[in-house]
């Protein structure tokens, strides 16, 4: 015999964080955006921009299974890593070649709070 079930889907659970603009809260099916010309724009204008609008601090940033940015590497690679623009670091060190026209971009990032504590974001 056949088994029919119903369930409700439980509300997302909600993530407060204490930011340097006050405490934001969203969950892991958020998206934060941040509109940047992709073409024209370099991961350090992306960095300032994401730190400015959501008062995070930016430690990795990512392209698929490419770590383009790490708080951690030596700042002569994070100054010239932070002064390219996107698509030519994407196809650079994620070896991938993206259309110039290419909109949205997808990538994911690790941030810490004020408080210096990790923050998840969503995918």
């Amino acid at each position: 015999m056949p088994l029919m079930a119903h369930a409700a889907p439980r509300e997302v659970k909600r993530m407060s964080v204490a930011t340097a603009h006050g405490p934001r809260a969203w969950s892991v099916w958020d998206t934060l955006e941040v509109a940047l010309a992709a073409q024209e724009a370099t991961l350090g204008a992306l960095i300032a921009q994401f730190e400015s609008k959501y008062g995070l601090e930016v430690c990795m940033v990512s392209y698929k299974s490419s770590l383009l940015f790490m708080d951690f590497m030596p700042a002569p690679k994070q100054k010239e890593r932070k002064d390219m623009p996107l698509l030519e670091l994407i196809a650079t060190v994620g070896k991938v070649v993206l259309p110039k026209g290419t909109s949205p971009l997808y990538l994911s990032l690790s941030c810490t709070d004020a408080q210096d504590e990790d923050v998840e974001l969503g995918a």
